[in-house]
C-alpha cells in the first residue's frame, strides 16, 4: 500500500509540472486559436536559464526568475517575429511555424550548451515518512511552487484588467475589439504569460530529472494530451487534467513499463479526440519489416510489397478513429502515432533487437562493388520515384482523385452530394502509408541497418519540409521539395570545412536551426511552395 501511496504522491507532483505546461498551451490556444508546438522547448529555454542563473548566484529563486525572464522573452519574441505575421492563417499553419520555432530553440540550445545531461546541484537530502510512505522533500517543494504558481495565473487571469481583455478577446474577439479592447497588447500579455508559465514547468522538471536540449520537446505528448483532456482553451481542465494524467502515467509504471509512460500519453489523447467529435511511424513499420523478414534472406520481391501490405494495415485502424480530427489535431495524432510506434520497436527485443538494432539486411545490388553499386542504387531509386509518379498522376485525373480535390476545396459540399469524405480520407491515408512503407523497405535495404534512433519525429518535420518547400498538394512540389531540403542537408555536412571550429555535435545543431528557420519563413512568406498550390487547368 506504502508503494501504491508513493506512486501517487510521484504522479500528483509530475502532473502539477504536466499542469502547468498544459497551461501555457492552453492560455494559447484559447485566444490565438493554435496549438503551440513550441511549448514545450519554452519549457526547456527556462530550464536552462534557471541553471545559468543558479550557477551565477548559488540561488535557487533567482534561477527561477531567470528562467521565468527567459521564457518570457522567449513567448514575446516569437510572437512578434512569427507568429504575429500568422494571425489569420489556417491554424495548421501557425502549429507548422511553432514547430520551426521550436526547432530554432532547440538549436540554439544545442550549440551553447551542448546535448549533454545537465543537473541543478542541490544539497541532497533524506526523504521524508509519513508512517510507511517516503516523500521527497524536493517532490514536496515542485508541487508547492506549482500550486502557489497557478494560483497566482489564475488570479491575473480573473482579477486584473490584462486578465479580463484575455478572457474577452477569447469569448469574442470581434466583440472585445468593439469594445475598445486593443488586441496587440493583449497578444503581448498572452504571450508573456504563456511562455513564463511554460519556462516554470520546465524550471521544475529540471529539478526533478535532468535539463536537456529536449526536455520540452518529450513532454509534448503529455502536456498536448493533458491540454486536450481538460478542454483545450480552458485552464482549469488542463491543469486538472494534467494532474490526473501524472498519476495514471506514475501507477501505470510497474504495469507497463518506463518506456511506454508516452505510449500511455498518446492513448489518453486520442481516445479524448475521439469522445470529443506521420508518416514515420509507416515509414518505420515498412523499415522494420524489411528488416525482419529480409535478415532472414527472403528477397526483395517480397519484402517490399508486405513492407507496403503492413504499413497500410496500421494506417487502417489510425485512419478509422482519427480521420474525422480538425486538421492540427490530427496532425498532432499522426505524430505521437509515430513516437508509439518508435517505442515499441525500442521495447520489444524479441522481435526487434530493441536499441541494438537489426543488422544483416541485404543491400541492394549487394553483388556489386563502389561507384557501380552506387549508380545501380541511383538507377533504381529513380525508377521508382517515376513508377510512384506516375502512378500518382494516374489517381489524380481519376474520378477518385477528382473526388479527393473536391473534398480539399469544400468538404461541405462534397457531404451535400451524399459522399462520405471520411471514408475517401482514409483511403488516402492508407494509400500514402503504403508508398511511405515502400520507402521504409527501400531504406533498409540501401543502408543495411536500422535502429529505433533512426525514426525519430524530426524525419516526419523533414517530410512536411518537403512538401511546403515544394507546394502542397503538388505531385511535383513534393519532388522539389524534397530534392532541396537533401541538397541542403547533405550539402550542409561541408560547411566544416568553412568552419572547421565548430564540432560534429555543434554542426547537428546548426542543421536543426536552419531547418527550423526555413520552416519559419516558408510558413511565413510562402505557404504555397516554390511550385504554387495545385489547380487543374
Amino acid at each position: 500500500m506504502s508503494g501504491f501511496l508513493e506512486l501517487v504522491i510521484s504522479g500528483l507532483m509530475s502532473g502539477l509540472v504536466i499542469g502547468l505546461a498544459a497551461l501555457a498551451l492552453t492560455l494559447v490556444f484559447g485566444v490565438a486559436r493554435f496549438a503551440n508546438a513550441a511549448t514545450g522547448d519554452f519549457m526547456t529555454c527556462g530550464a536552462y536559464a534557471a541553471l545559468a542563473g543558479f550557477a551565477a548566484s548559488g540561488s535557487m529563486l533567482v534561477g527561477g526568475l531567470a528562467g521565468l525572464a527567459a521564457g518570457a522573452l522567449a513567448g514575446v519574441a516569437s510572437y512578434v517575429l512569427v507568429f504575429r505575421v500568422l494571425e489569420g492563417r489556417p491554424s495548421v499553419s501557425a502549429l507548422l511555424a511553432s514547430i520551426g520555432v521550436g526547432f530554432f530553440i532547440r538549436a540554439v540550445l544545442g550549440l551553447f550548451y551542448g546535448h549533454g545531461q545537465q543537473v541543478f546541484q542541490t544539497p541532497l537530502v533524506r526523504p521524508w515518512r509519513w508512517f510507511d510512505v517516503r516523500i521527497q522533500p524536493n517532490d514536496l517543494k515542485i508541487g508547492l511552487t506549482a500550486l502557489a504558481t497557478l494560483a497566482v495565473v489564475f488570479l491575473i487571469l480573473h482579477a486584473t484588467p490584462m486578465g479580463r481583455r484575455m478572457r474577452a478577446v477569447a469569448d469574442d474577439p470581434m466583440l472585445a475589439r468593439v469594445s475598445g479592447i486593443a488586441p496587440r497588447k493583449v497578444m503581448f500579455g498572452l504571450w508573456a504569460l504563456s511562455g513564463a508559465v511554460a519556462a516554470l514547468a520546465g524550471v521544475l522538471l529540471g529539478i526533478k530529472t535532468v535539463v536537456l536540449p529536449e526536455m520540452g520537446w518529450e513532454m509534448l505528448i503529455p502536456v498536448f494530451a493533458a491540454a486536450v483532456l481538460g478542454g483545450i482553451g480552458h485552464p482549469i481542465g488542463a491543469v486538472v487534467a494534467g494532474v490526473l494524467l501524472g498519476v495514471l502515467q506514475e501507477i501505470a509504471t510497474p504495469y507497463v513499463g518506463f518506456t511506454y509512460k508516452l505510449a500511455l500519453a498518446f492513448v489518453v489523447l486520442l481516445l479524448v479526440l475521439l469522445v470529443r467529435p506521420g508518416h514515420v511511424g509507416f515509414f518505420c513499420v515498412g523499415a522494420y519489416t524489411t528488416a525482419i523478414i529480409g535478415s532472414h534472406g527472403v528477397s526483395m520481391l517480397v519484402t517490399f510489397p508486405l513492407a507496403a501490405l503492413f504499413a497500410m494495415l496500421a494506417a487502417w485502424p489510425l485512419g478509422l478513429v482519427s480521420i474525422r480530427l480538425r486538421e492540427d489535431y490530427f496532425a498532432i495524432v499522426s505524430l505521437g502515432f509515430s513516437e508509439v510506434v518508435r517505442l515499441v520497436v525500442t521495447s520489444e527485443g524479441w522481435l526487434t533487437n530493441g536499441v541494438q538494432g537489426i543488422a544483416g539486411i541485404p543491400k541492394m545490388f549487394g553483388m556489386l562493388t563502389g561507384t557501380t553499386q552506387a549508380l545501380a542504387v541511383l538507377g533504381l531509386l529513380v525508377a521508382l520515384n517515376l513508377v510512384a509518379v506516375a502512378a500518382m498522376w494516374r489517381i489524380v485525373r481519376s474520378p477518385f482523385g477528382r473526388m479527393i480535390e473536391a473534398i480539399r476545396d469544400n468538404e461541405d459540399a462534397v457531404k451535400a452530394l451524399g459522399k462520405d469524405p471520411a471514408g475517401f480520407k482514409i483511403q488516402v491515408l492508407v494509400l500514402g502509408a503504403g508508398l511511405a512503407g515502400i520507402a521504409g523497405a527501400v531504406y533498409a535495404h540501401y543502408i543495411g541497418y536500422i535502429s529505433p534512433d533512426q525514426f525519430i519525429p524530426l524525419m516526419t518535420f523533414q517530410v512536411w519540409m518537403a512538401i511546403i518547400m515544394g507546394g502542397v498538394g503538388r505531385i511535383s512540389g513534393a519532388l522539389v521539395g524534397a530534392i532541396l531540403l537533401m541538397v541542403f542537408l547533405e550539402g550542409s555536412r561541408f560547411l566544416r570545412d568553412v568552419m572547421p571550429f565548430i564540432s560534429e555535435v555543434a554542426m547537428a545543431s546548426v542543421r536543426l536551426g536552419v531547418v527550423g528557420l526555413a520552416l519559419i519563413l516558408f510558413t511565413m512568406y510562402r505557404p504555397q511552395g516554390l511550385m504554387g498550390d495545385f489547380t487543374r487547368k
